[in-house]
């Protein structure tokens, strides 16, 4: 598969022209333009991070772009003139986001089954209907937390 490239100094043309007008209908185009041209960088970004991700490549190159428009709507050429460097930072902080997300939820789920086999133990006393659904509750987490 042959690599596409990134013109970063026509882009930087562009961020210019996008930085500086008024028209936000132009504003817009140039922000679809940039965003198109600079997709092979979080393309990139997202296959080599996506190693170490159980999500789909396809699922991090979309939030990869995320960081991309972040990037595009933030970057300062007066503060650095490498956008590139700039927007690497910004999709490869947005992709990362996605693991802490993920361990958030793993926490968030095994809390709630600690809190469900603490139920279970206080209400030894419940009938065999309502032991049946407790512990059918707390299957359904341990399934979701192997997912």
């Amino acid at each position: 598969m042959a690599e596409e490239t990134v013109n970063f100094e026509e882009i930087a043309e562009w961020l210019k022209i996008y930085k500086t007008t008024d028209n936000e209908k132009q504003k817009k185009h140039l922000q679809n333009v940039i965003t198109l041209a600079s997709m092979p960088l979080v393309k990139k970004i997202a296959r080599s991070l996506a190693r170490r991700n159980t999500d789909p490549v396809e699922d991090i190159i979309q939030v990869g772009s995320v960081g991309l428009v972040k990037a595009i709507q933030l970057y300062n050429p007066n503060v650095s003139e490498n956008f590139k460097t700039y927007a690497t930072y910004l999709i490869t902080g947005e992709i990362n986001s996605i693991d802490e997300q993920n361990d958030t939820l793993k926490i968030v789920n095994q809390t709630s089954e600690i809190k469900a086999r603490k139920l279970l133990k206080h209400f030894v006393n419940l009938s065999n209907r309502d032991q049946e659904l407790i512990l059918s509750f707390v299957k359904t987490m341990e399934e979701k937390n192997q997912d």
